[in-house]
């Protein structure tokens, strides 16, 4: 199965009825101080449906980037093998599910390498979403999650971020009651016409595709338009972005055959 295509820090994938596009970048922060970016993301694809997930190093943590990268590859693997029965079944069934794959994985890390399981912390932003417009979601930490309907030009919130006792606080793997601060969503009508997701190394503020007020200027997005909202819009964090979006030039083409 073709899963993903990664070329430096962008990961894009097409088929005739979706187009999924991840750019993940750096912050000034970390290139002052020679550092790797501490957000990974994966994208899993088949005929039917996409799944893009983004993960956020703690850079306070020693093993931030890393847990990021081995949550980020565990959460995309059961929840695109799962979509059609995640989008029905018992949400606290999926909720025990997924944390069991992830404690498990860090876990496994964390004793392998004598290292503290704290140290392994990231937040998740994920979605999987069909050629119907269905999707599902899961979210821990801050980041947000935004979806565009065909029945609105407003971008609607899915998911924003959860802060602790403290603003600059946020709850990640290893470190929180994960069944209390994991989110689950799901829709089950075809209205969706795309995701977004960003993680806290994005600023919110006028792009060439969303206004303040949220009303979508420009759809669907060229990659190019996706890249300069995220390339022109951020902090001094690393700073990464991801779209899922119904393919709609290949849709018209198809319905007008």
């Amino acid at each position: 199965k073709e899963e993903w295509e990664i070329v430096f820090s962008e990961a894009i994938y097409k088929n005739k009825r979706l187009e999924s596009i991840l750019l993940s970048h750096v912050g000034t922060a970390h290139e002052k101080q020679n550092c790797a970016c501490q957000d990974k993301g994966v994208i899993c694809t088949d005929e039917k449906h996409h799944t893009v997930v983004l993960c956020d190093g703690v850079g306070s943590a020693a093993y931030g980037g890393m847990a990021a990268q081995l949550t980020a590859d565990e959460v995309a693997r059961i929840v695109h093998d799962n979509f059609y029965q995640y989008l029905y079944e018992d949400t606290g069934t999926i909720k025990r599910e997924i944390i069991q794959v992830i404690e498990r994985k860090l876990s496994k890390y964390a004793e392998e390498n004598k290292i503290e399981k704290k140290e392994l912390a990231c937040t998740i932003l994920a979605v999987s979403m069909d050629k119907d417009g269905k999707f599902i979601s899961i979210h821990l930490g801050d980041g947000k999650i935004l979806r565009k309907s065909s029945n609105s030009n407003y971008m609607q919130s899915v998911s924003s971020p959860e802060k602790g006792f403290f603003s600059n606080y946020t709850y990640t793997t290893m470190n929180c009651s994960l069944y209390e601060h994991i989110r689950f969503y799901r829709w089950l009508e075809p209205d969706t016409e795309g995701i977004v997701m960003y993680t806290d190394g994005i600023v919110e503020t006028d792009t060439p595709i969303l206004s303040r007020m949220g009303e979508v200027t420009k759809w669907p997005i060229s990659k190019r338009d996706f890249y300069e909202v995220i390339e022109k819009n951020h902090n001094e964090d690393d700073y990464s972005g991801a779209l899922i979006m119904k393919n709609v030039d290949n849709m018209e083409c198809e319905s007008g055959m």
